[in-house]
């Protein structure tokens, strides 16, 4: 198992693509993976053709959700993204 530690995606004018990924193997040794293709099609589990820039979205919305509930703070607090004013 590897604990990923950082990944980079980079796409190129002709829609070809590099993955890079680095990380932990077994906690102990870092390793580096690196992926390139032609192309790639990213499609969600109920089949929904994702993008690139879907992806992109999802984990920006994974790491926004991850550091809320690192620091405790709910989309309903304030300095949250809720829409509610506090009295």
């Amino acid at each position: 198992m590897i604990d990923i530690m950082d990944a980079t995606l980079v796409t190129a004018i002709d829609n070809s693509v590099a993955l890079r990924i680095g990380g932990l193997l077994i906690h102990t040794k870092w390793h580096e993976l690196i992926l390139r293709a032609e192309r790639l099609t990213l499609i969600r589990g109920d089949g929904q053709d994702l993008g690139i820039a879907g992806l992109l979205k999802m984990g920006g919305a994974y790491w926004e959700a991850f550091e809320q509930q690192r620091t405790g703070v709910s989309s309903a607090e304030p300095g949250g993204d809720s829409n509610e004013k506090s009295p």
